[in-house]
This record gives C-alpha cells, sequence and structure tokens, in this order.
C-alpha cells in the first residue's frame, strides 16, 4: 500500500514538470515570433 501512492506521487510530479517544460517552451515559441 505505500508502494502505490508513492508510484502515484511520482508519476504526478513528472506530469507537471513535463507541463511546465512545454508551457516555457511555447512562451518562447510565442515571443519569438
Amino acid at each position: 500500500m505505500t508502494l502505490l501512492p508513492c508510484k502515484y506521487f511520482s508519476n504526478n510530479f513528472s506530469i507537471s514538470i513535463f507541463i511546465k517544460i512545454f508551457l516555457i517552451l511555447i512562451r518562447d515559441i510565442y515571443y519569438n515570433i
């Protein structure tokens, strides 16, 4: 039971980091145009 929340938290954390990087890239492209 300890593994499941840990795995979910890790997955959620990586997804949020991916979204942040994605938004930063979109913003950079938008300002460069």
